[in-house]
């Protein structure tokens, strides 16, 4: 598997292909992969977090309330 967190790359890092593998990803893993060469079938499963998406609303409110108080200031 190989991540990267916004301007720092990981480095890959490889584990044995087992029953049931569990790869985390985090909220700053903005790119990731995981490669998977089995010998067998796989079935592959990802659980969407909305961890990402809450942290984009806050960003999102935090630019919109600084945009209003610069140009309520500015007014004033």
């Amino acid at each position: 598997m190989h991540g990267s967190a916004w301007l720092f790359a990981k480095k890959p890092v490889t584990q044995p292909l087992q029953s049931e593998n569990q790869v985390q990803k985090t909220m700053w893993d903005t790119r990731y992969s995981v490669y998977v060469t089995p010998i067998q079938d796989v079935e592959i499963t990802l659980h969407a977090r909305r961890g990402g998406i809450v942290f984009f609303w806050i960003i999102l409110a935090l630019v919109a309330l600084a945009v209003a108080s610069s140009m309520f200031f500015q007014a004033g």
